[in-house]
């Protein structure tokens, strides 16, 4: 990556990835490997048409498969927004978009990415995390409505199939009352945002379209979707 960086003089380096699934004893079940296109451009609009496709591969929003030019970092001041429980990955990226024009991705998976029980992944429910998936979608519609607003459905079905993780969450974990339940229940369901990506965005795969259903019509039968 680094050869590739200083051959090119890039902006930004993006490699593939395995996602490795765990069980409890450390052994892999399940292999999983994200491999985007080989492509390298010198000019932002290039890297714009080409980033439905890194979307597609699920090779965007982490951080730990890219090299970045320190100076454009510095420069425009992009930080990791570190009162964000999830989604800190996805605010450091989405900056960057509209400003890298000599882009290099490489079609080869060089990281292998754990997916392990009770990981900040795995499907759970806290409080916080509610308030992080909002903001991350809201920081993605801001970022890309005038740079690429045609992709900006793939974030808001992403923030959808979140909050269903999150109401699943509610429902695995057997210590939280029936009131708690329907109150977290309560605020995904009528939080605003998330009520604008079900009536504003079209829902894409069968999982989301009942998600967006319930969602619209508040109703709290959403555990029989995820069931």
């Amino acid at each position: 990556m680094i050869e590739r960086a200083k051959g090119h003089d890039s902006d930004l380096v993006i490699v593939g990835h395995y996602d490795d699934f765990q069980q409890s004893d450390g052994s892999i079940s399940k292999e999983i490997s994200r491999i985007p296109q080989d492509f390298s451009c010198d000019k932002n609009v290039e890297y714009r048409n080409y980033f439905p496709k890194l979307l597609k591969e699920f090779c965007f929003f982490q951080v730990w498969d890219k090299l970045y030019r320190r100076e454009l970092l510095e420069r425009h001041c992009i930080r990791f927004d570190q009162s964000m429980p999830v989604g800190q990955d996805a605010s450091f990226n989405l900056p960057l978009t509209p400003l890298v024009n000599r882009v290099d991705i490489m079609a080869v998976p060089l990281y292998h990415y754990s997916c392990r029980e009770g990981s900040m992944s795995s499907i759970t429910f806290k409080e916080s995390y509610l308030q992080s998936r909002v903001r991350a979608f809201e920081w993605a519609e801001s970022t890309l409505r005038n740079w690429y607003p045609q992709v900006i459905q793939f974030f808001a079905n992403g923030c959808i199939d979140q909050m269903g993780n999150l109401a699943e969450g509610l429902y695995k974990n057997a210590s939280y009352t029936t009131a708690y339940r329907d109150e977290q229940l309560n605020r995904i369901i009528g939080n605003q945002t998330v009520q604008k990506c079900v009536h504003v965005y079209p829902p894409s795969g069968l999982r989301n379209r009942y998600l967006t259903f319930a969602i619209k019509q508040k109703k709290y039968y959403i555990d029989e979707v995820l069931c």
